[in-house]
C-alpha cells in the first residue's frame, strides 16, 4: 500500500491487480506423496520434514492456512495405519530436536564451518604438541595432555559422524544425492540401523514384529539406544500406586500409536475438529455395542467430571484391572491371552500412567487444571498411603495392594460415607474398575 500511495503521489502510471486467493471449500492438493513411496526410509525422512516445518507452529500456538490443513488431511488418508505410523514418527523426532536440542542451530551453514575449523584446530594442536621438544616436561603431565587431545578428537568425530547422518542432513539431500545409489544403500542402511528393533517391517523380524534377541543383536541395540535413538521410543510415566507403596518409577518405553483416521474423516470444518479435540473418551465408549445402561454408567466418568479427576479416577482403575487377573465368579486364573492383548494391556497402562505424569510432574501443560488438580491428587495419595499401611503393604507388592482395594465394599458412594472434606478418588476409581470388570465377567 504504500508504495501504491507513493506511486500515485508521484503521477506514475499505477494499475491494481487483485488475485482471488483460494476458497476454503477448494480441494485442491499440491503435496503429493507416491503410493509407494513411503517403502523408502529416506523418503520418510523427507515428508516428515516438509510436514514438520508446517505443523511446528501449532505449538507455539501459530495457526496454518486451511490449504496447508487441507494438503496435509488429504495425504494421510492415502496412507496406510503403518505409513502414517511411519510419517508421524518421523515428524515428532524433528519436533523433539528442533524444541529440546540444538538440533535447529546445529545445521545451519556458520554451524557447519564452526565444527570443521574447531575440528581443525583440535588436530593441528595435537601435530604441534607432537613435534614439541618435551624433555622439560613431566611424563604424566604429557600423558594427560594426550589424552585430552585424543578425547577432544573422539568426541568431535562422533559428533561429525552424527551430524552427517542425522535425520536433518538426510532430509536436505539435494536429488543428485537422493538419487545416487552409493547414497541410498549408505544412508538407508543407516536409518534401518537407527530404527528400533520392534519396527514391524523389517523382513527378519518374526510374526510379533521383534527381531529373535541374540547376542549381536543386543549389543547393537545397546549402541543404537546410546547413540541414534529417537524421542518417540521413552516416555515418561507416573504411577500413584507405586507412589503410595514408596516404590520408584523408572522411564517406560512405549510402542504404540493411536491414529484416529475415522475422526480425522469427520473433521472437515474447523467447529467439528474443535469438537473431535474436546472429547476425552466419550467417543470411544459410545461407539461399542455393550449394553446402553452400562455405557450411561462409564459416560459419567468421563462427561460428568472434572478432567483432572477423570485422569486420576482411569487411572487408578487402569492400574486395578491391569493387576487384576482373577475371575471374579469362580476365583481361577484367567486363560491365556493372546500377545496382541497382552500389547494392548501394556499400551493401555503405559498412557494411563503418562497422562498422571503431565498432571503430577508438569502442571504447567494443564495450567487451566493444576490447582485443583494437584489437591485433588495429594488427598488420593494421602488416603492411599493410609489404607496400605493399615495393611502392611510396602514397596514391591502392587498386585496385593490392588486385591485389597478391589475387595473393599463400595454398595455405599465414598462421598456419602466420608463428606466432601477430602477430594480423594481412590475408592471412587475402585467402583469404576469394578464396572470395568464386569464387562470382562460378560465376555
Amino acid at each position: 500500500m504504500d508504495e501504491y500511495s507513493s506511486r500515485k503521489d508521484s503521477q506514475l502510471p499505477t494499475h491494481m491487480e487483485v488475485t482471488a486467493e483460494r476458497s476454503k471449500e477448494s480441494r485442491t492438493v499440491t503435496y503429493v506423496i507416491g503410493k509407494d513411496e513411503l517403502d523408502s526410509d529416506i523418503a520418510v525422512v523427507k515428508h516428515a520434514r516438509y510436514f514438520y516445518q508446517i505443523f511446528k507452529g501449532l505449538i507455539v500456538d501459530l495457526i496454518f492456512s486451511f490449504h496447508e490443513r487441507q494438503e496435509s488431511r488429504a495425504v494421510f488418508h492415502e496412507r496406510t495405519p503403518k505409513e502414517a505410523f511411519k510419517l508421524i514418527a518421523a515428524e515428532l523426532n524433528f519436533m523433539y530436536e528442533a524444541f529440546v536440542t540444538k538440533a535447529a542451530v546445529v545445521h545451519t551453514k556458520p554451524a557447519y564451518i564452526l565444527r570443521v575449523v574447531s575440528f581443525s584446530e583440535i588436530v593441528v594442536a595435537l601435530v604441534f604438541f607432537y613435534r614439541l621438544e618435551k624433555e622439560s616436561l613431566h611424563s604424566f603431565d604429557v600423558r594427560i595432555a594426550y589424552t585430552l587431545l585424543f578425547d577432544a578428537i573422539s568426541l568431535d568425530s562422533i559428533a561429525i559422524i552424527m551430524l552427517t547422518f542425522s535425520d536433518w542432513t538426510i532430509a536436505s539431500l539435494n536429488k543428485f544425492w537422493q538419487n545416487s545409489r552409493l547414497a541410498k544403500t549408505i544412508f538407508g542402511k543407516y536409518l534401518d540401523f537407527k530404527r528400533s528393533w520392534w519396527w514391524p517391517t523389517a523382513k527378519t523380524r518374526n510374526e510379533g514384529g521383534h527381531i529373535p534377541k541374540t547376542k549381536a543383536t543386543k549389543c547393537l541395540e545397546w549402541i543404537r539406544r546410546i547413540l541414534f535413538r529417537r524421542s518417540y521410543e521413552s516416555v515418561s510415566t507416573f504411577n500413584l500406586i507405586h507412589y503410595s507403596l514408596k516404590e520408584k518409577r523408572k522411564m517406560s518405553s512405549i510402542w504404540y500409536a493411536t491414529l484416529l483416521i475415522s475422526k480425522s474423516l469427520l473433521a472437515d470444518d474447523p467447529e467439528t475438529a474443535r469438537k473431535i479435540g474436546a472429547a476425552r473418551g466419550d467417543w470411544v465408549l459410545e461407539g461399542n455395542d455393550w449394553d446402553s445402561k452400562v455405557i450411561t454408567k462409564l459416560l459419567s466418568y468421563v462427561v460428568d467430571v472434572e478432567y483432572d479427576k477423570s485422569i486420576l479416577l482411569w487411572h487408578i482403575a487402569t492400574e486395578l484391572c491391569f493387576n487384576d487377573d482373577k475371575s471374579k465368579a469362580e476365583g481361577e486364573a484367567w486363560p491365556e491371552v493372546s500377545d496382541e492383548t497382552k500389547k494392548s494391556k501394556e499400551h493401555g497402562k503405559t498412557i494411563s500412567e503418562y497422562m498422571l505424569y503431565l498432571l503430577v510432574m508438569q502442571p504447567s501443560m494443564m495450567s487451566s487444571i493444576t490447582g485443583i488438580g494437584q489437591i485433588r491428587f495429594r488427598d488420593t495419595c494421602a488416603e492411599a498411603k493410609k489404607f496400605f499401611s493399615r495393611r502392611d503393604l510396602g514397596s514391591g507388592q502392587v498386585k496385593e495392594a490392588c486385591e485389597k482395594l478391589l475387595e473393599v465394599n463400595t454398595d455405599v458412594e465414598p462421598v456419602a460415607v466420608k463428606g466432601d472434606r477430602s477430594k480423594s478418588v481412590l475408592f471412587d476409581a475402585c467402583i469404576l474398575a469394578k464396572e470395568l470388570r464386569k464387562l470382562k465377567d460378560k465376555k
